[in-house]
């Protein structure tokens, strides 16, 4: 449930999502940081994916970049 303003304005707002095939995020707060923090691991995957090595990030490497964002 998101709120806007004393309102609670949205009832179907995901506060989890998959990062890559190993993590799992979720968030609590604004959600206006978390759909921000969702774009950076979206351009952090599709950079991660375009190397084509078959590595992919981890909860390791996800959580090391979150700490630096």
């Amino acid at each position: 449930m998101c709120s806007y303003g004393s309102t609670l304005r949205y009832k179907s707002v995901e506060r989890l999502k998959p990062i890559g095939k190993h993590s799992l995020l979720g968030a609590s707060g604004e959600i206006s940081d978390f759909q921000e923090i969702m774009r950076y691991l979206d351009e952090l995957i599709l950079v991660d994916n375009m190397w084509d090595d078959g590595n992919s990030l981890g909860p390791k490497e996800v959580h090391n970049y979150l700490t630096r964002v």
